[in-house]
């Protein structure tokens, strides 16, 4: 977690498995709970903005909406269509 506000936060982290891109929903899970939900709203790589961050790749991401990120939470994202 790099710093946030009440309803922004700017994060870090790698993509596991799949896609990241701008707009996606996340859900924030810390351990076997789910904390809540939020919107990526902006995507960076090596501080370049960007709309999508491939599997296995770190970026930096804008979160609004969510609960605190804290280190070690596992942001899982969605697409709703």
């Amino acid at each position: 977690v790099f710093s946030g506000t009440r309803s922004k936060q700017t994060v870090g982290g790698k993509v596991m498995e799949g896609k990241l891109r701008v707009n996606n929903q996340i859900q924030v899970q810390r351990g076997e709970e789910i904390l809540g939900k939020g919107r990526i709203t902006s995507l960076k790589r090596d501080k370049e903005d960007v709309k999508e961050v491939s599997e296995g790749v770190e970026c930096g991401m804008v979160i609004e909406g969510a609960p605190k990120i804290e280190l070690a939470d596992i942001l899982l994202v969605f697409l709703i269509k």
